[in-house]
């Protein structure tokens, strides 16, 4: 049959912001393989933080929107590089 590697997956993790610094308490957070069009990969984000993990390694970009009573446009993209075994930590700022 022959030999199959898996790759170790990796994650990234980190905090959701408005703009002026304080928590947001509930986001989606979306993704998307750096030069891919559609977003995938939607997460609830609860309490300020979130995690995203399984991740099949290479360069993603994500971005954070506000839900609840604060829904609004997404916030500015941010690159992030996965890389096997790993967890990469950044922090997304939401539209307003």
């Amino acid at each position: 049959c022959g030999v199959l590697q898996l790759g170790a997956a990796g994650g990234v993790r980190g905090r959701l912001l408005r703009p002026d610094g304080t928590v947001v308490p509930m986001a989606l957070v979306e993704s998307r393989r750096a030069g891919e069009e559609q977003w995938s990969g939607r997460e609830m984000a609860m309490r300020g933080s979130f995690g995203l993990r399984g991740l099949e390694p290479g360069r993603y970009e994500l971005r954070a929107r506000a839900l609840g009573g604060e829904t609004g446009e997404p916030g500015d993209v941010v690159p992030v590089d996965v890389v096997g075994g790993e967890t990469a930590v950044v922090d997304l700022t939401v539209a307003r």
